[in-house]
């Protein structure tokens, strides 16, 4: 239950990032996220680096949610706005995966081989702002974070708040008094209200099923399956990349089959996998 908490402490980050999207946006378009997100993360590691009592290892993982939240609102909806965006997006979301394949590998060599504790983990992702010990020494000459930092502005550099504004007041013009209702209809005019409570719900189960299963595959390997931490740890690797071959693969089947057909056959893989 303790330790539960450091998975509930993102949703106040999500939630304080979906509040402020729209606004950050506004204020200063991709480039304010590109440069916000990458901080709030840094923010996180640096604190959960140095290894602070329990109580306040909750706190960095909320900068993390929030980092995560915009993060996934602003480049999910800059993609989605490009050509062939299932595509895309599915390469999106496959990178976030092969991004979670990786860090088991990374996390469960380090405590299992390195010997080293558990927060060394996040000397990885913070870089050369924090000293290791000689054996782990490679692990520190460039960090997750730092590439974070360097890229995601470098990328959205021009997109600035004043070019996000002109090009959300050319859509309205171009869309007419639609654009502007567009959230209330979504929300609350059938049939798009339908669609869009369904689909939230659908999420909502979804991803505290993947949180949950990414989260303590380990543990109930190790606790109940009487697993070494390595292969445990592997455990953990393989449903990340089960999940990454799915979203890129996926994505270019979804633009043949269809939304509605992909999601009917997505839904009924699982249950269908489980009988046999």
């Amino acid at each position: 239950m303790i330790v539960s908490l450091v998975f509930l402490s993102p949703l106040v980050g999500y939630i304080l990032a979906a509040l402020v999207n729209n606004k950050l946006h506004m204020a200063l378009g991709q480039r304010g996220v590109a440069l916000i997100a990458p901080a709030c993360h840094f923010i996180a590691y640096i604190i959960s680096c140095i290894h602070p009592p329990y109580p306040a290892l909750v706190v960095p993982y909320i900068f993390a949610g929030i980092a995560n939240g915009l993060h996934e609102a602003a480049w999910n909806t800059y993609i989605g706005s490009l050509d062939n965006p299932n595509e895309l997006l599915g390469l999106l979301h496959g990178v976030y995966g092969l991004g979670a394949v990786i860090s088991p590998l990374v996390a469960t060599n380090m405590i299992t081989k390195a010997k080293v504790p558990w927060y060394y983990f996040y000397f990885f992702m913070v870089g050369p702002y924090c000293s290791l010990s000689n054996e782990m020494l490679t692990a520190r000459e460039i960090g997750i974070s730092v590439i974070e930092a360097v890229a995601c502005p470098t990328a959205f550099w021009r997109f600035t708040g004043a070019a996000f504004r002109q090009s959300h007041e050319q859509s309205d013009e171009d869309s007419g008094d639609e654009a502007k209702n567009g959230l209330r209809d979504a929300l609350f005019t059938r049939p798009a209200a339908r669609v869009s409570w369904l689909s939230s719900f659908v999420l909502l189960f979804y991803v505290g099923v993947e949180v949950t299963i990414g989260g303590w595959i380990v543990t109930i390997m190790m606790e109940v399956r009487h697993a070494a931490p390595f292969p445990s740890g592997m455990t953990a690797t393989g449903f990340w990349l089960g999940i990454t071959a799915g979203r890129v693969v996926l994505g270019f089947v979804t633009a043949r089959l269809g939304e509605k057909l992909a999601t009917t056959v997505c839904i009924l893989i699982p249950p269908l996998s489980l009988s046999c």
